[in-house]
């Protein structure tokens, strides 16, 4: 808050609800996600729930648009598990939202349900859209992992000096370093082995390179 000079009278820091911790939420984006004045939590999400709620309600008045689940429609098992929460929630160009949920989602059928219900609310969200995000579920994200969004403005996207905005020969750059420095195995002993450090620092250097970067690391700087 204070890095990002964000005024204090409209700032929370709700603490999220031990049970839902307990069960598996071990973020809130677990049990919760938002976007601009739209809001889907699971009852679980927050330990004073009723509490913050009316906070954002005196805050963002009547635009503050809000569904909730509670653990009789959506046992937080399942909602941890598929992760109808863990969502993109993005604005699309006739100014209404649109959800991008996991597919775990679309075929767990207590999270199904409640996207659905979220659909036919009435609210800003106007659409689901289900992707496969299994291989990144499987080692702990999901779609939520990509939720970072910063806009800029065209001269601010000129002023970067770095080439980090996605096009097809970025990609492909990208894709010929993982499979030049990936190791497709690593065993304990391989994390004593100067070679390791060497080859980490190697890819490092070439990927700072590839973007355009500079030197950003100490070892860059100390060379």
């Amino acid at each position: 808050m204070r890095l990002h000079r964000l005024r204090p009278e409209r700032c929370f820091f709700p603490r999220q609800h031990p049970d839902g911790i307990d069960q598996g939420a071990f973020h809130t984006d677990v049990l919760a996600v938002g976007a601009e004045a739209f809001l889907m939590l699971h009852d679980l999400a927050f330990a004073e729930v009723d509490g913050l709620l009316a906070d954002l309600r005196r805050t963002l008045g009547d635009e503050l648009e809000v569904v909730r689940a509670s653990s009789e429609e959506l046992p937080v098992d399942r909602a941890v598990a598929a992760y109808p929460f863990n969502s993109q929630i993005v604005a699309t160009a006739d100014g209404s939202l649109a959800i991008v949920a996991p597919e775990d989602a679309r075929e767990d059928a207590p999270s199904h349900a409640f996207l659905d219900r979220v659909l036919q609310s009435g609210g800003p969200v106007r659409a689901v859209h289900y992707i496969d995000v299994r291989q990144s579920m499987h080692n702990g994200g999901g779609p939520a992992c990509l939720r970072l969004r910063v806009p800029l403005t065209d001269g601010e996207i000129g002023a970067l000096g770095a080439r980090v905005l996605l096009d097809d020969a970025l990609h492909e750059a990208l894709a010929a370093w993982i499979d030049r420095h990936y190791r497709d195995r690593l065993a304990p002993s391989d994390l004593a082995d100067p070679a390791l450090a060497r080859e980490s620092m190697q890819a490092l250097d070439e990927l700072t390179g590839i973007l355009s970067l500079g030197s950003i690391y100490d070892f860059q700087r100390s060379l």
